[in-house]
């Protein structure tokens, strides 16, 4: 299974060059096999680059990307865009949509079975490059048959123009994707579907919102799971673990749910179960939590009788919640403040929880 990393640079703003490029080297100094799409006012920067036997550069024009072109051939004088961050402007909307055309122009170059799209430079954002390696995460990634994309807070959903246009959606965070092979054509068509008739009216939004509109879309074909702007953004299959309680109703709830998120403050999730009514206190912390951009949820459930049925749907709700993160249950844990846990993956509990109910 190959797989190829594709990303490209294109100098908007010559005083960042470096810091990118610097960036950049630490980044192919990890040794996958990797297309650089460059700036063609660049080639000076092939005498540094090309003792990298890892890397192939490809020398492109901008005006040559897709996107520039249409504008030019329907002699668009005013694109209207959202954002008032001077970094995103018009160059940096039609770099970002350029993405997946310039995933599946590298797949006319170089034949791999998955295609790594990451951004140039993105080790700005971390210094843990061991994260990155191949051994770590990129190996594993050919049990994937859809598009791989972390991402962040925001639940899946069709954004209308009102949104997409006015805000970044953080359904997913851009930076990176996985797409195989067979996937391809369908990413960059389904791309082109949005982005072609925003086009007509003289509109581009960040790609991100793009992203969010093809999974709506196109069903199915895109994984999302749950990171952050962080060396988790390529940790598809990291090791994590969740912190799990079965906890009774109770005016103290939301003091014991701050209590065992203090003490177990280094675990990647929390799913709390409490059977009993709706507590708003413990809602308030709740909220609290994902304001810090912790993955946490709270269950509300009727008792029963039955303890050991009260256990499983505690844990059958933990299953539930990773689902809904995105999280290969193969590689995450659940674990009580007994020390007891669990594997997210095992099929028995499922089986048990139908066959109890």
């Amino acid at each position: 299974m190959t797989n190829l990393v594709v990303t490209s640079f294109f100098e908007f703003d010559s005083s960042k060059t470096e810091f990118y490029f610097n960036h950049f080297i630490r980044q192919i100094e990890e040794n996958l096999k990797t297309i650089l799409f460059l700036d063609k006012n660049l080639e000076h920067k092939k005498e540094i680059l090309e003792k990298y036997t890892n890397l192939e550069i490809v020398f492109i024009n901008w005006n040559d990307l897709p996107i520039n072109k249409f504008i030019q051939e329907n002699e668009f004088n005013t694109i209207t865009i959202p954002g008032s961050n001077s970094k995103d402007n018009i160059k940096f909307h039609i770099l970002m949509n350029s993405k997946i055309y310039l995933v599946k122009l590298a797949s006319t170059y170089v034949k791999a079975d998955l295609y790594t799209w990451v951004d140039f430079g993105i080790f700005k954002i971390t210094n843990e490059s061991w994260y990155w390696s191949f051994e770590r995460n990129l190996s594993k990634l050919s049990k994937s048959d859809k598009i791989i994309i972390p991402g962040g807070f925001e639940a899946s959903k069709f954004l209308p123009e009102c949104i997409s246009m006015t805000r970044v959606f953080w359904r997913f965070l851009g930076g990176i994707f996985v797409c195989p092979k067979e996937l391809i054509d369908v990413f960059n068509e389904e791309n082109d579907k949005i982005i072609y008739p925003m086009l007509k009216e003289r509109k581009l939004t960040w790609e991100v919102n793009i992203w969010c509109n093809i999974e709506w879309n196109a069903k199915n074909i895109i994984r999302y799971f749950k990171a952050d702007h962080n060396s988790h953004m390529w940790g598809f299959f990291d090791n994590k673990t969740i912190f799990y309680a079965k906890l009774d109703d109770s005016p103290d709830v939301a003091d014991i749910i701050c209590r065992l998120f203090n003490k177990f403050i280094t675990s990647r999730g929390f799913c709390f179960t409490v059977f009993g009514e709706k507590n708003l206190k413990a809602e308030a912390y709740l909220h609290f939590l994902k304001s810090q951009n912790t993955d946490a949820i709270i269950y509300y459930e009727n008792k029963k009788n039955n303890e050991s049925f009260n256990e499983l749907i505690t844990k059958v709700n933990v299953i539930n919640f990773c689902k809904q993160l995105g999280w290969d249950l193969n590689y995450t844990h659940g674990f009580d403040e007994n020390g007891k846990n669990f594997k997210l993956s095992d099929v028995g509990v499922y089986e048990e929880y139908l066959t109890l109910n």
